[in-house]
């Protein structure tokens, strides 16, 4: 999926906005040898972009609240007609679908899917000429047809005697959710510190709404409006989930008297969360995400 990625990266200049920092994490640092060659066009490209390794990262990124469902659909007969029975994995379905690993990067960045594969089965039950046909997510196309190579099938029978039959097996990647949280409403607050560090509430909402108020030391002072699209509301609530926000501490602090403080609240259709810090890494990267999506925006001031 990385190596996927990194082309869009390298070749997209509108992505980040101008003289913005940008850190990639990497939570398995053999990534970073996964294409070289985007990897050295991808930093002559963008100056500001930065590799960071951390030991955080392996936690930031494990979600507690998802676990990995495949579903192995009926098996459909393509052809010939009219068997006396059809082609089916000799220790059945189920044991069919226990042996497909679901990709651990899928996984980890919540991408579910379906596939659909067809493939022979020669007289001895064996699987030949295996093709995807159709695929939600080319990460999970391996996993099937590694799985479907190394399945024994009874083959199809027709009239006494064994055939070789094509036939389509459907499979579906779920992310079984233990929770069903709903978030409706992300709010971001920053406060001063003894210097000039500024001071500004941000609230995210699940329709698109995003609600700027400036306090102290921002270009835009009072209350501002704009919208943000769905699919960037859903990548910051895919980091909440990923960083386990639910079960964090309600306050990790240095007590140290000089630092700025951000406080990140979280309005779900069960409960509402609030994590207040002023140093812990994971809270201020998902702050500054926030903060890197909504300074492109065009905001409208809001007449008091």
């Amino acid at each position: 999926m990385l190596t996927e990625f990194l082309p869009y990266l390298t070749n997209t200049k509108f992505l980040f906005p101008l003289n913005q920092y940008i850190a990639i994490f990497l939570y398995n640092t053999s990534l970073s040898q996964s294409d070289p060659v985007q990897w050295n066009k991808l930093f002559k490209h963008h100056d500001n972009i930065e590799i960071i390794y951390d030991d955080y990262l392996d936690k930031f990124w494990i979600s507690q609240y998802s676990s990995p469902l495949i579903i192995v659909d009926t098996i459909i007969v393509l052809e010939p007609k009219e068997l006396s029975t059809v082609p089916s994995p000799i220790e059945g379905l189920e044991k069919l679908s226990t042996s497909v690993k679901y990709p651990e990067i899928a996984r980890l960045a919540g991408f579910e899917g379906k596939v659909i594969l067809i493939a022979n089965i020669d007289t001895l039950g064996n699987p030949v000429k295996i093709e995807v046909k159709l695929s939600d997510a080319e990460i999970f196309n391996n996993a099937v047809t590694e799985t479907i190579k190394g399945t024994k099938f009874i083959p199809a029978y027709k009239n006494g005697k064994s055939i070789e039959a094509k036939i389509a097996i459907a499979f579906s990647f779920v992310l079984k959710q233990k929770k069903n949280i709903q978030i409706d409403t992300i709010i971001v607050d920053k406060s001063v510190c003894l210097g000039n560090c500024p001071s500004y509430t941000i609230t995210l909402c699940k329709n698109g709404e995003v609600i700027y108020d400036g306090r102290y030391y921002v270009d835009k002072l009072g209350k501002w409006k704009s919208t943000l699209s769905k699919n960037e509301f859903e990548g910051i609530t895919s980091l909440i989930f990923a960083i386990d926000f639910f079960n964090k501490n309600e306050i990790y602090s240095t007590n140290a008297s000089d630092f700025p403080w951000v406080t990140i609240t979280v309005i779900s259709n069960q409960l509402i969360k609030k994590v207040k810090t002023d140093f812990y890494v994971p809270l201020w990267e998902l702050a500054r995400l926030v903060d890197c999506l909504t300074e492109v925006l065009d905001w409208e001031e809001i007449e008091e």
